[in-house]
């Protein structure tokens, strides 16, 4: 039989298990509901629940505070002793912090347990984990990535992205994902963003988004929909801000639409970038410089408050962008950016100080202390303060967050099973599989996929990386198949064109991965292509283009297979048969395989599945004029 302990915390009804030895915040006994608790917690708990900190980087040295670039991967004394001294929300936690399945469960129940011991709330403790190309977390399973679950044109697919990526940081101790990228895939040259949206048309990106926060859900994870309004796809030269230059009329037709669709659903958080919006707010704040700067949509109250919370109807938690972004610390004074997000309507400030050891406690209080003195002078208004304490507080009640879990043996044994497990591994190919595109197929060479292999082929294999090299030989090492000779290469490792010549007589089948550093190549005066050169590698542009030209001359049957952003199926001329699987190479430098889009993309050159994606993104020409095959397209 269950045994409850209700010990008294002032003003709080903590309920210990003596079975479970879990702790629970118990509803109030005078007037029931979390704006009971609100109202009897002390102006800096308050002030502190509205507070993530981060353990990207520590060290238990004093000395060598400032410099340390090791990540926190246990519960050290000092990150303890931090936690300790404050009644922290949350702790926002990085790939580099789990460095094992085992390590990470332990890492953030230490955390927790050190939270416990004078804090009865939980931290929420998050992550950034799309699942796609930018792996956060090396030991979950490897999805396909956004645009691949758009390119399948089947929301459920996004149900499922959301349930696995769910169940799995879930089990090492996560409560909180900085996800769905709910922005649209906007034609921008900057790779860290390729592929991270699900589309650029924002009702594809809306229902995608919506299925996506829906799996999370289910497996009693927080989402958090990012970067409202948008990320914004240029940078302001004067500031280095990134910058959307849109109306609020063509915000209301693009960037709205997946947040709208989201708050419509009931998301319960919600990022606001450190972006310039002018188009919606060109208001300024004062800069370090002693001039002014125009304001970052995270202290927009326009952006924040009337905008998002009071036109668009949203009632959850906002919680800033990282706070240490560069170019934000360069123009605006710490203390004004957090009390300036505060006072536009922002609940939770995301590591507004970079910690790196128990020293750098000092910049935290005084950031309490300046937070302390607006609500005490009322320029920050002790009901806003309530107020937003209360949303993060119903959030963690909504979600069973108010609880601390402490059987350590049963969550490493959990986690165990369920990181990367073969289930999933096997839903993250099956996803990849729907989305393959056929985005060229030339009539000389129709209906030449699926291949059927001869005695008398031989297959020629051109690749980027050994990454690629490696899963591709693993491939070929599974199958059955009757091809005379097969060979598998790196292009990238210095190939003449004397030897591509040789590949193109020899071989009489070629499949060459393309995969361009930007989206797109840099061009001449002339529009002709500026080689994109790896460092000490041949040119990752001229060397498939020789191979189609060689494949052209010889009527020698080629497929290219696209494994990053779409656009490049259109860069490269005689070109019989191109592919586009959406994903890049594996991130694990060791070699090891890892996102299925490749093993996707040789299934269906192979007719071990079918291929029946459609591009989620209109693909351009080179000079990024013309559209050369719209969104919905395929071969």
């Amino acid at each position: 039989m269950k045994i409850e302990i209700i010990l008294s915390l002032g003003f709080l009804a903590l309920v210990k298990s003596a079975t479970q030895d879990d702790y629970v915040i118990q509803d109030c006994q005078t007037c029931g509901n979390i704006k009971c608790y609100v109202a009897k917690m002390s102006i800096r708990d308050k002030i502190t629940q509205k507070l993530h900190i981060s353990g990207q980087y520590w060290t238990e040295s004093s000395t060598s505070c400032s410099t340390a670039t090791s990540a926190l991967t246990s519960g050290t004394a000092g990150f303890k002793s931090l936690i300790n001294k404050f009644n922290f929300g949350g702790v926002s936690l990085f790939g580099t912090n789990i460095n094992s399945v085992t390590g990470g469960v332990n890492l953030i129940h230490d955390i927790q347990e050190a939270n416990k011991v004078n804090n009865i709330v939980p931290l929420f403790v998050s992550v950034s984990e799309e699942g796609g190309e930018y792996l956060n977390l090396k030991q979950v399973t490897m999805l396909p990535g956004n645009m691949a679950t758009a390119a399948s044109y089947n929301t459920g697919n996004a149900l499922s992205a959301g349930g696995i990526i769910g169940d799995e940081i879930g089990s090492l101790g996560f409560n909180l994902d900085n996800a769905p990228f709910a922005n649209l895939e906007y034609d921008a040259t900057d790779l860290s963003y390729i592929m991270r949206g699900f589309s650029d048309n924002p009702n594809l990106v809306a229902s995608n988004a919506v299925k996506y926060f829906e799996g999370l859900k289910s497996m009693k994870i927080v989402s958090n929909a990012k970067y409202f309004p948008s990320y914004g796809y240029s940078v302001d030269p004067a500031t280095g801000f990134r910058i959307d230059t849109k109306s609020k009329t063509e915000f209301e037709q693009s960037d709205k639409i997946p947040f709208q669709a989201l708050i419509d659903n009931g998301i319960d958080m919600i990022t606001v970038s450190h972006m310039l919006y002018p188009g919606l707010d060109s208001s300024t704040v004062p800069s370090v410089s002693g001039g002014s700067v125009t304001i970052p949509a995270s202290m927009s109250k326009t952006i924040v408050t009337d905008i998002l919370r009071t036109q668009m109807g949203f009632s959850g938690v906002v919680i800033s962008d990282y706070n240490t972004l560069p170019e934000l610390n360069a123009q605006i004074p710490k203390a004004d950016q957090v009390l300036g997000m505060f006072k536009a309507g922002v609940d939770i400030a995301n590591v507004p100080e970079n910690v790196r050891c128990f020293n750098d406690a000092s910049l935290y209080e005084t950031l309490i202390s300046n937070i302390e003195s607006a609500v005490s002078d009322g320029s920050y208004p002790i009901e806003s303060l309530n107020e937003s304490v209360a949303r993060i507080l119903t959030v963690k009640k909504k979600y069973d967050l108010l609880v601390y879990q402490n059987d350590i043996n049963e969550l490493v044994t959990n986690a165990a099973s369920t990181v990367g497990s073969a289930e999933n591994k096997a839903k993250a190919l099956e996803i990849a599989e729907n989305a393959v595109t056929i985005v060229k197929n030339s009539p000389r060479l129709n209906k030449v996929l699926p291949w059927v292999p001869y005695d008398n082929d031989s297959l020629m294999v051109l690749c980027g990386t050994a990454q690629e090299e490696t899963e591709i030989r693993q491939f070929f090492a599974e199958q059955n198949f009757n091809y005379l000779y097969i060979r598998v290469q790196r292009y990238l490792q210095g190939i003449t064109s004397s030897s591509l010549d040789v590949y193109s007589a020899n071989y009489t089948k070629v499949i060459i991965t393309t995969y361009l550093e930007n989206k797109y190549p840099t061009l001449d005066s002339n529009n002709a292509i500026i080689d994109n050169a790896l460092p000490g590698a041949e040119p990752a542009f001229s060397v498939p283009q020789h191979m189609f030209d060689m494949a052209q001359f010889r009527l020698r049957p080629i497929v290219q297979v696209s494994l990053g952003s779409p656009q490049d199926t259109s860069f490269y001329n005689n070109v019989p048969v191109a592919i586009s699987s959406y994903g890049h190479r594996s991130p694990d430098a060791t070699g090891a395989t890892g996102m299925p889009n490749l093993r996707a993309a040789l299934n269906a050159i192979f007719g071990i599945s079918p291929i029946t994606g459609k591009l989620p993104v209109d693909v351009y020409d080179i000079t990024r004029t013309n559209i050369v095959f719209p969104a919905g397209y395929s071969a």
